[in-house]
């Protein structure tokens, strides 16, 4: 009895800090369509959205991140861009080198309560090529 409340234990420490995964989520609508949601990790610390961008230019291209992002949950609460991985924070650039190379990069926002059920990333409201992607719904994996 007593080793079955240890792994009780240690099971509810590694769930808080593993947190909720939810691969290739579904979304209603996106601004830029090149970028693509690969991963959002929930954890005590941070929401983590992983993403691709695909360079769609024969010469040229660019990407970056605005340090205004932000996510937004269903009840309005907005959530500012906390830390970046792999990409440049305006002004600042990420310049390609080719057409179709792949830029992989993560944000970090403050943690979502866990019992939200959709969220909005908005790197610039309304724009057609920003970072935007709409009713991202968090449906727990079966």
């Amino acid at each position: 009895m007593k080793q079955f409340f240890i792994f009780a234990f240690l099971m509810s420490i590694s769930a808080s800090v593993i947190g909720q995964v939810y691969v290739n989520p579904k979304y209603t609508n996106k601004g830029n369509p090149h970028i693509k949601l690969i991963k959002i990790t929930i954890t005590n610390k941070y929401t983590i959205m992983e993403f691709t961008h695909k360079n769609p230019y024969e010469y040229g291209g660019w990407a970056n991140i605005s340090p205004d992002s932000f996510i937004r949950t269903e009840k309005g609460e907005k959530l500012k861009l906390q830390k970046v991985k792999n990409i440049p924070v305006a002004p600042y650039r990420h310049r390609y080198g080719k057409k179709g190379e792949v830029l992989k990069f993560k944000l970090y926002f403050p943690p979502i309560n866990p019992t939200t059920k959709s969220i909005d990333i908005v790197e610039f409201e309304g724009s057609k090529q920003a970072f935007n992607i709409y009713k991202i719904k968090l449906t727990p994996m079966a």
